[in-house]
């Protein structure tokens, strides 16, 4: 018995056509050419389904046997016309008028057509067209009559119907008046003004189908000026793969989202997303982007080259393209000093000064610590990947004004970002209606707020207060317990300098000093009970008090002299309270006392009253 070779293969066999490419071994490459259906071209033969293999050709010929086990044969056929899909259909097999109605008999087995229903025949002979359109007033099911009112058809001037029901009329239903499970049907076109669609129609609760038809696809796009296409009423397109993840979803709200969730529009934010699957290269961007991007002004198509040195020593400025006496391009974990320079090529310009990127910690200005994502860096285009940006300046915020004359409220970063005092500043720098509201120069290291400045929002803070020209400490209760200030207008401020505050719950300090004057008040504890002490210093004396008891006492040097130990100077007593003062027999050598008749003396002192 004879062995036979297995010929079997796996996948497909199909017609194929060269692209005119070559594989790496130099044979053709070829890619299949074929297009399954009636309107399809080329062969294949394949396995559909496990198991089970097709092929599919133009023509078979068999010259003697051919063993079929079972044939389906697939004809085109054609309507000519228009076709619909609907909830009832009839055939007319007479009609006649009795009363005020039509009582229209169908031939059909089956009566389809109910009360309420509208129903349509439209059709052409010769030159004419024969329409109408009714609603069916009731239906007679053991006769198979349809009862419409003659007031349904449309009538000439003299009162006589113009198209009215005879044997043979097609009836198509579409709609109901009231049963709205009714009142939809797919309506299928190929000759209406020369645009073939197919229609889905929704609440057709009358003869008007004004705004009925909700999907359409084909021509005439409702409100697309004879556009052809897709047209639908609050639709959803959405595609999803085997396992029902999206791939690509359009929402009625205008929501979009294309490959698998890389690009996401969101119209309550009127913001589109992209994902770590989106890359944009320099390339692909049109020439506006390009420029954008760039900024203004930009490098003159210039380009950023950078060089690297592996010494410990500071070495020389490199020369030429960067690769001469130990610089090198390739950036490395040995790497200790860069160069950068702006240039039309390598060869061109100057580099400049080198820059330790290993310093030692705490020389602050002096060396630079690169980030790792910056050695990545592509000099000769701005690259935007899954999480950096990296540009010259960027700008975030709005523009009130006009290109020409903006006004500017938000942030800009970068170099050479803004000018002031016709000075270009590289940093980070804050504006409100094109003012600035803070500045931190990075060539510098000045810092510069024009803002209300607060450690934190409650507790134990500090806050400087420009509004206020203030300076303001609070403990962790929210007191006040420092703060110096100005009193008075512009032009004849003086500070205000205030301590207050508890301690142990044994006193509570005040003191207030200004320009003019100072206040203090103290509350301690005095053996179990409680005692309040204020003084005070001011242009017209001193006074003081404890539990409410003291004296006040203002002096006046141009009046009655009191004698001065040591010195030429005297005091004149002006005003005081007596009942603050002690008599003769409670003062002491030295103290003022007062007399029973008001007089001021000094005890163990003769003074001239």
């Amino acid at each position: 018995m004879a062995i036979l070779s297995n010929g079997k293969f796996y996948g497909f066999l199909c017609s194929v056509k060269a692209t005119g490419q070559k594989l790496a071994n130099g044979v053709k490459e070829y890619v299949e050419d074929f297009v399954s259906g009636f309107a399809g071209h080329g062969w294949k033969i394949w396995e559909y389904m496990a198991g089970k293999w097709k092929l599919e050709i133009d023509t078979i010929v068999v010259r003697e046997t051919m063993l079929v086990f079972e044939m389906l044969i697939s004809k085109v056929r054609a309507i000519i016309g228009a076709q619909t899909i609907s909830q009832g259909h009839g055939k007319v097999k007479s009609a006649r008028i009795s009363g005020t109605e039509y009582l229209i008999e169908l031939e059909d087995e089956d009566m389809s057509i109910v009360a309420h229903d509208f129903v349509r025949c439209q059709t052409f002979t010769g030159n004419t067209t024969k329409l109408y359109h009714v609603e069916i007033s009731s239906v007679d099911i053991e006769t198979k009559t349809l009862h419409v009112p003659l007031s349904e058809f449309e009538k000439d001037e003299s009162g006589n119907i113009l198209y009215p029901p005879m044997p043979g009329d097609e009836l198509v239903q579409f709609g109901n008046s009231q049963n709205k499970a009714r009142q939809s049907a797919i309506y299928m076109h190929a000759d209406e003004t020369g645009q073939p669609a197919i229609d889905v129609m929704f609440d057709i609760d009358s003869k008007d189908w004004t705004d009925k038809v909700k999907v359409r696809m084909g021509g005439d796009i409702p409100g697309g000026n004879g556009l052809k296409g897709f047209y639908c009423v609050n639709g959803m397109i959405k595609c999803v793969d085997d396992k029902g993840m999206v791939i690509y979803e359009f929402a009625p709200n205008g929501a979009v989202n294309i490959g698998k969730g890389n690009i996401i529009y969101n119209p309550s934010t009127n913001k589109v997303t992209l994902g770590s699957g989106v890359t944009l290269t320099w390339n692909n961007l049109d020439d506006e982007s390009k420029e954008n991007l760039k900024g203004n002004p930009g490098n003159d198509g210039n380009s950023v080259y950078i060089t690297y040195h592996d010494s410990e020593e500071e070495p020389e400025c490199p020369t030429g393209d960067g690769t001469r006496n130990g610089w090198h391009t390739n950036s490395t974990a040995s790497v200790v000093w860069i160069s950068q320079k702006v240039a039309e090529s390598a060869d061109s310009g100057e580099w400049g000064k080198p820059i330790n990127i290993k310093g030692e910690p705490g020389k602050d200005g002096q060396d630079a610590n690169l980030l790792p994502w910056v050695e990545e860096w592509n000099n000769n285009k701005t690259q935007i990947g899954d999480e950096y940006i990296i540009s010259l300046k960027m700008f975030t915020g709005t523009n009130t004004g006009t290109p020409a004359n903006p006004i500017l409220t938000g942030v800009a970063i970068g170099r050479g970002v803004i000018t002031i005092n016709g000075v270009e500043k590289t940093g980070l720098f804050g504006l409100k209606d094109g003012k600035l509201t803070f500045e931190i120069d990075a060539e510098t290291g000045d810092a510069v707020f024009r803002g209300k400045i607060e450690t934190r929002t409650s507790g134990s803070r500090i806050v400087i207060d420009p509004v206020t020209n203030s300076f303001e400490m609070y403990n962790m209760n929210d007191m006040l317990v420092f703060s110096l200030s100005f009193e008075g207008d512009a032009s004849s401020a003086y500070p205000k300098f205030l301590i207050q505050g508890t301690e142990f719950a044994e006193y509570y300090p005040y003191i207030s000093m200004t320009g003019k004057s100072m206040n203090a008040k103290m509350y301690c504890s005095e053996k179990g009970s409680s005692a309040d002490v204020t003084w005070g210093i001011s242009e017209s004396g001193i006074y003081h008090k404890k539990n409410n008891q003291g004296f006040s006492l203002n002096v006046d040097l141009a009046q009655t002299n009191i004698p001065i130990v040591g010195g030429s100077q005297s005091l004149h007593l002006t005003r005081f309270y007596p009942g603050f003062l002690p008599g003769y027999s409670a003062a002491k050598t030295g103290e003022v006392y007062v007399t029973s008749d008001g007089t001021l003396k000094i005890k163990g002192y003769s003074v001239e009253s």
